[in-house]
């Protein structure tokens, strides 16, 4: 069996069974190990842009947990402008982060997610078509779509994380807006004139934390942490459903178009009688 050299027909190329066993292992499962290799350092460095975001948004929720009766006096405003702004650096941090990400594997990103739609698409065409009707060849063509569906959906949850942390923080910051607006502090004292001079303090005080808190959203808003393939592909929970609706509806076609080619051949050969070719 390792000598046979029918392993390539029907091309008219000769190769031992053995001699094709070590060429495929060099060639392309070595070569696929490398790149599933590379590609899982993408994914654990995007789940760890994910954490950071996660626990830059659980400081918001805390701030915004302390204060949800609102403040009881002006002095609790002081520290979280100083707050917002290490916010505003950590989160300028993780852009940078991910980046650099964008930078070192955005073509290999595009190329491995490209290769594995297209394998799910050409397994999912051959088993809608496949005319066999052996069940191990039935089964190994649903085994490799599924290998290949789960690498263009399983594989890629780290970078949809990230893109969902980064969009989730924006209603925490806002969501602090808001209660830093309509909170009160106790700034009552004996006299008029004290009582207004405290009750302009802390409204300047707030309209600034106000104004910081609103450049931190707008930042965050348009500026999302997202992996990115080619600068064509951003890796988003959208990504996938329409990569998977993308796959169905072209298998659909293949499907339909495969029937109507059979239809008209099996009406062309019963409608028209053979030629009699025997001299």
């Amino acid at each position: 069996m390792l000598n046979d050299t029918s392993v390539l027909e029907p091309l008219p190329v000769k190769i031992r069974t053995w001699q094709y066993t070590i060429l495929y292992f060099l060639f392309c499962f070595v070569p696929f190990v490398l790149a599933q290799q590379v590609f899982t350092v993408l994914l654990i460095l995007s789940g760890v842009g994910a954490d950071a975001i996660k626990n830059l948004n659980k400081e918001v929720k805390l701030v915004l947990k302390s204060h949800q009766n609102g403040f009881e006096n002006i002095e609790e405003l002081v520290p979280i402008p100083v707050k917002v702004a290490l916010w505003e650096e950590r989160y300028m941090a993780i852009l940078e982060f991910v980046k650099l990400l964008n930078e070192l594997f955005n073509w290999i990103f595009f190329a491995i997610y490209g290769s594995d739609f297209v394998a799910v698409l050409g397994f999912g065409a051959r088993v809608i078509n496949n005319v066999s009707r052996r069940l191990t060849k039935i089964l190994f063509l649903l085994c490799s779509a599924a290998v290949y569906l789960t690498y263009e959906t399983c594989f890629v949850v780290w970078p949809i994380h990230l893109h969902e942390e980064s969009t989730r923080l924006p209603f925490s910051i806002y969501q602090l807006t808001v209660q830093v607006e309509t909170g009160r502090g106790s700034v009552v004292d004996d006299k008029h004139d004290t009582y207004d001079i405290k009750h302009r303090r802390v409204d300047l005080r707030k309209n600034r934390l106000v104004h910081l808190l609103q450049i931190f959203e707008d930042l965050v808003y348009n500026f999302p942490c997202v992996i990115s393939g080619a600068g064509l592909l951003d890796c988003t929970r959208g990504l996938v459903v329409r990569s998977l609706t993308l796959t169905l509806s072209l298998v659909v076609l293949a499907k339909e178009l495969m029937d109507k080619s059979d239809h008209k051949t099996k009406s062309l050969g019963g409608g028209t009688p053979a030629h009699n070719t025997t001299l």
